[in-house]
């Protein structure tokens, strides 16, 4: 009976203890973390919230209620908690570069990159400080600045997939192809599912005019990700320059399955089209393009060269009207190509005007 007794004391004190913590920062911020730690962060912020009603001097609590914000995307709200914990805690690194990330995430990318200069100056060897301000750097097009800052990252890190993966993609902004292409081949060395990088590859050497590496690094990223519309898109552009149309324009209707709202995919099919003298193909493809892009003049000059294959050529003289009204350039590119090739067999009459956007 007594240790009856004695055991329920224990119980009411543990329970009291318990009521008591509950009417405190510590507990609510820890309950807070328990949501936190899971990435459920909308549940964390309530209990954050809380847990400041109790304490607002607690610099952690700020900055977790700010990342919690960031995460969700509440960038505004999340550098005013993170201006609060910097506030109380001048040495804060993580908060630092949290607010640089939302920051940038606002385009601020000049207050950006003091936040990680910041995170820099307290600790030299924070390779996501440098790779951060490198991306900040690369969206303000100072191109040497990013390629410094995540030559450095590298330095610190060399299997930074980030920092080689940034780096290439500011070269390739650069037209340093080659040089992209040494990036995203350490890039792929250090992860061979590395989607992005096939794909950043295959652009790079397209522009190289290396269309059958291309064509096999595109066709690796559709491997890779079977949903990429712009990886097919990419693919049909390099089948296309390879003289093989059937493929390009299989490519790129998948291209329009994925994205049925992209009017250069059609375009780029109804030109594969002309050339495998699929007419009716063309001028739908065509039609299309027109109804999703009323402006677009070479859509005009393709399915004028549809109808005059079709023997249309009130319509085709229409289209091509229209045409050189919206583009007076491609319309002069069309009557000087049409008048030296017109006693060709395979006369395209408005292939040269057209086929510009395949190559964009």
């Amino acid at each position: 009976m007594k240790f009856t007794f004695l055991s329920l004391l224990v119980l009411l004190s543990i329970a009291t203890l318990a009521q008591v913590n509950k009417d405190s920062a510590d507990y609510y911020f820890k309950k807070g973390l328990t949501f936190y730690d899971s990435r459920n962060n909308k549940e964390a912020i309530p209990y954050f919230d809380k847990a400041l009603n109790f304490d607002t001097t607690n610099s952690d609590i700020y900055f977790k209620r700010g990342t919690s914000k960031l995460d969700l995307k509440e960038y505004k709200s999340a550098i005013a908690d993170l201006n609060k914990a910097i506030q109380l805690n001048p040495k804060y690194q993580k908060a630092y570069k949290n607010r640089g990330d939302a920051k940038r995430e606002l385009e601020e990318y000049e207050g950006a990159i003091l936040d990680y200069n910041k995170v820099i100056e307290l600790n030299p060897r924070n390779i996501g400080a440098y790779i951060n301000r490198g991306n900040a750097k690369h969206s303000l097009k100072n191109y040497n600045g990013a390629l410094e800052d995540y030559t450095k990252a590298i330095g610190i890190d060399p299997k930074s997939i980030f920092a080689y993966n940034n780096r290439g993609n500011t070269k390739y902004d650069l037209e340093d192809y080659k040089g992209a292409i040494k990036d995203y081949n350490k890039v792929i060395l250090l992860d061979t599912g590395h989607t992005n990088a096939f794909y950043n590859r295959a652009k790079a050497k397209f522009n190289l005019k290396d269309y059958k590496s291309a064509v096999k690094d595109f066709s690796k990223s559709v491997e890779l990700n079977p949903n990429d519309e712009l990886a097919y898109y990419g693919l049909g552009r390099a089948k296309f320059f390879l003289k093989n149309y059937v493929g390009a324009a299989i490519d790129f209707g998948k291209s329009i399955e994925l994205n049925p709202a992209d009017s250069n995919a059609y375009f780029s099919r109804g030109l594969c089209e002309l050339y495998l003298d699929n007419y009716s193909q063309v001028l739908s493809d065509c039609n299309k393009v027109i109804e999703l892009n009323p402006a677009d003049a070479d859509a005009y000059f393709l399915r004028a060269g549809a109808k005059a294959e079709l023997k249309d050529y009130e319509g085709a003289r229409v289209d091509f009207g229209k045409g050189s009204e919206l583009n007076p350039a491609h319309a002069d590119r069309y009557y000087n190509w049409r008048k030296k090739h017109k006693t060709k067999k395979k006369d395209r009459a408005v292939i040269p005007a057209t086929t510009v956007i395949i190559q964009q």
